[in-house]
């Protein structure tokens, strides 16, 4: 993550989609940002921004919980509703166990406060920084031109989709180290093309899905990911069903990180003969951009397109 580049001053600004809203920006996610939930802004970190959020929360959704420096905690599952005033707008969810500073109490609420971090696309207003991480971070740029016929790749490395001509125009979208994602457009004949229907999309990192969990759940991809074993699902990771089987798997590449990969009875067998290490290109629908104390995705598999290199 780059370097935290301060603010001027802190600033009220408006939340234009929702986003995760996590303790650090590679930390425990605390919960979601609204869309049109007003909070105090200060400092930005690579494509993450410091905000403070306060509302109120029912007080029978809390519990003592004096760590951190906090007062309190959210005791109900999965989340509970943060509102701009008693019976009022809903302007996050906050997750089981997330912690908080108690303000005032108002009858059956509580009025509480919690700093964290946000993707500063949440913000389109909020300042940003060049990002040095290797996840997927905000351009230097928005539209750039291809100085050179280049190669226009499904991800970093990977298959090519086609050429860009020099002087091409592209906008950029996000930055993962050397590679940039771009969009571009362009006119084709319609009888060149054909429904899509059915077709994933390729070239999304975990790092875009964690950024941006309300365009991308839901959605099917087709990730490069290398198979590690097969595991029950435990207490530690809600998102997936108590005792559901899963596939550790580590990408999705060019990326490190890991990904779950629920499966059912009927792709069971299928996995058993996986070996470890062994590489997979996989077709996943995506059911959570991370789990509440790790910042790895859950899908689900659809199908295995591919084994080996």
């Amino acid at each position: 993550m780059g370097a935290v580049s301060s603010v001027s001053a802190q600033e009220t600004v408006t939340a234009t989609r929702a986003g995760p809203f996590q303790k650090s920006p590679s930390g425990i996610q605390l919960g979601t940002v609204l869309t049109g939930a007003e909070v105090t802004a200060d400092s930005v970190s690579g494509s993450w921004r410091h905000i403070t959020v306060e509302g109120w929360i029912f007080t029978s959704s809390t519990r003592s919980d004096r760590r951190e420096g906090f007062d309190i905690s959210v005791r109900v599952s999965p989340t509970e509703n943060l509102r701009v005033e008693p019976n009022g707008t809903v302007i996050a969810r906050l997750g089981q166990g997330a912690l908080l500073e108690r303000l005032a109490t108002r009858g059956g609420w509580t009025r509480v406060r919690r700093s964290g971090w946000v993707p500063t696309r949440t913000f389109p207003q909020a300042s940003t920084v060049a990002a040095t991480s290797t996840e997927a971070a905000e351009p230097d740029t928005t539209f750039l031109e291809a100085i050179a016929e280049t190669g226009l790749m499904v991800q970093p490395g990977g298959d090519r989709l086609g050429t860009l001509a020099p002087d091409a125009a592209v906008e950029a979208l996000a930055q993962s180290g050397d590679w940039v994602r771009v969009r571009v457009e362009g006119w084709v004949h319609r009888d060149s093309l054909r429904s899509s229907a059915g077709v994933a999309t390729h070239g999304v990192t975990a790092a875009e899905v964690r950024a941006n969990p309300d365009r991308y759940v839901g959605t099917d991809l087709d990730w490069q990911v290398q198979f590690v074993a097969i595991q029950t699902a435990d207490e530690l990771r809600p998102e997936i069903p108590l005792g559901q089987r899963y596939l550790l798997t580590r990408g999705p590449a060019p990326e490190t990180g890991f990904v779950y990969v629920v499966i059912d009875e009927a792709q069971l067998e299928r996995v058993r003969a996986l070996q470890p290490l062994e590489e997979l290109t996989i077709r996943v629908r995506i059911l959570a951009p991370r789990t509440r104390y790790l910042p790895h995705p859950v899908v689900q598999l659809l199908a295995i397109l591919k084994t080996g290199g």
